[in-house]
């Protein structure tokens, strides 16, 4: 799992449960600046589209840096519940 590059399905995913956490801080662990996390939250309505927003500016930021490992470890710090984090590991199968 930590070598897996998530795919844009699962990216949608991924971001609909991040949406019931705090995935503004999720996206602050995972590098991206106030600034950007704003612009995201700015061009969307929807939180799991404003979140989906920024996992696609963080992998192409990244490219085959952005691991699936680094969004559940920066969803843990965040303070993500366990079966937050469950929900993350079980769209990666």
């Amino acid at each position: 799992m930590d070598k897996v590059l998530p795919s844009e399905k699962q990216l949608m995913k991924i971001s609909r449960i991040l949406a019931c956490c705090d995935w503004e801080s999720v996206m602050i662990e995972l590098g991206l600046s106030f600034s950007d996390v704003n612009k995201c939250k700015v061009s969307h309505s929807h939180s799991s589209m404003q979140c989906m927003s920024a996992l696609v500016h963080w992998l192409r930021k990244n490219g085959d840096g952005a691991k699936f490992i680094f969004i559940y470890n920066a969803a843990q710090t965040s303070g993500c519940s366990l079966l937050d984090l469950k929900q993350l590991v079980s769209c990666m199968k």
